[in-house]
């Protein structure tokens, strides 16, 4: 099959209504407009300039067109790409132009622009309102009913990733309604994958991180990792969960990330390691600053504990030490409860959770 084929028949539908005076002229026109030419389509005022027409007489010129074609009979060729198109929505601009690459229906050098005008000057009603829609320069083609899903979904992808530290693919789709399932997935993939900054962390690139995005997982990891270098993976996980909530919730456990998937990350990160054991190792902790990572009594409480016995000091003990001052007891409760640095033995002793460099 010719790849000039659905490009041919286009052009033979624009002859035919474009008929009289100046019939080569508004052929030209209505193409450059329209994208007929692979070139994605012209604002109507460009496209007068090229031939020395207002933009007004453009548009004149594509209503006329665009009433002769609804008039015609739809090509086969172009019939079998509505159908295709169809079959793919809501996606890519690039995956369904590949897609017709692959039909042999256009080359690389034709944008989508151009067919999906052409099927709705003939049939208005053959892709269901189908239309262009751009998300950080990314062309998507959507239903009506489904405006804004590529900016809907690539938030929510951000907002999970900062909150949980990465995302799993399955619990965004999850939210994707009214869709066949055989659909939302490579949908969803198309969204997230707008960000540069992607970073698949998990056999079947089933979970994700954004390497650009603020990470409240991560964040709290390197604020572990401020006083030490090394730390048991149960241990970091128990640090972040008390970071969240005091209390072992079905909320909190949902906002845990799963160990391996954890592992993952921090080695994706390029600041961690993991050695046998599942023993967390920072090997860039040395750029963390506790005054720019943690709040002033988090550092207070830290380096109290460090010159506890055996790194470990009582609760009562650290209150002497740190507060000063009645009015910041809560400051000091709040980082003795929540800071996901410490960890809390039995009896009200308190440690780091990362191990003692100098053992």
């Amino acid at each position: 099959m010719s790849s000039l084929n659905v490009r041919s028949e286009i052009l033979s539908l624009v002859k035919k209504a474009c008929r009289g005076a100046h019939a080569d002229r508004n052929v030209k026109i209505v193409s450059k407009h329209k994208g007929f030419d692979g070139g994605g389509g012209c604002p109507l005022e460009k496209t007068g300039e090229e031939h020395g027409l207002t933009r007004e007489r453009v548009r004149q010129v594509v209503v006329n067109a665009q009433r002769e074609m609804g008039e015609l009979e739809m090509p086969v060729k172009l019939l079998k790409a509505a159908k295709l198109i169809n079959s793919l929505v809501p996606a890519s601009a690039d995956r369904i132009e590949s897609a017709l690459q692959d039909e042999g229906l256009i080359t690389n050098r034709f944008k989508i622009e151009g067919i999906i005008n052409a099927i709705n000057m003939v049939d208005a009603t053959a892709l269901g309102g189908a239309r262009i829609e751009k998300e950080r320069g990314v062309r998507f083609v959507v239903l009506p009913s489904q405006k804004g899903w590529p900016k809907k979904f690539l938030s929510i992808a951000g907002k999970t990733v900062s909150h949980n530290g990465t995302a799993d693919i399955n619990s965004i789709c999850a939210q994707v309604h009214g869709l066949e399932q055989d659909r939302v997935l490579p949908f969803v993939k198309d969204v997230i994958e707008i960000r540069e900054d992607i970073c698949y962390i998990s056999e079947g690139r089933r979970f994700f991180f954004l390497e650009g995005k603020t990470n409240c997982v991560l964040s709290r990891v390197r604020k572990i990792f401020v006083y030490g270098s090394r730390a048991h993976v149960s241990n970091v996980l128990e640090g972040i969960k008390r970071s969240w909530h005091k209390d072992d919730t079905e909320y909190v456990k949902s906002q845990i990330p799963e160990v391996n998937v954890l592992k993952e990350m921090l080695i994706a990160t390029g600041e961690f390691v993991i050695e046998e054991g599942d023993w967390i190792v920072a090997i860039a902790n040395k750029s963390y600053n506790d005054k720019k990572l943690l709040r002033p009594y988090e550092i207070k409480i830290a380096k109290e504990i460090m010159l506890g016995y055996k790194g470990r000091e009582r609760e009562k003990r650290l209150e002497d030490a740190v507060v000063r001052n009645i009015s910041k007891k809560q400051s000091f409760s709040m980082a003795l409860n929540y800071s996901p640095i410490l960890f809390k033995e039995e009896y009200g002793v308190y440690r780091l959770v990362v191990e003692d460099d100098s053992k």
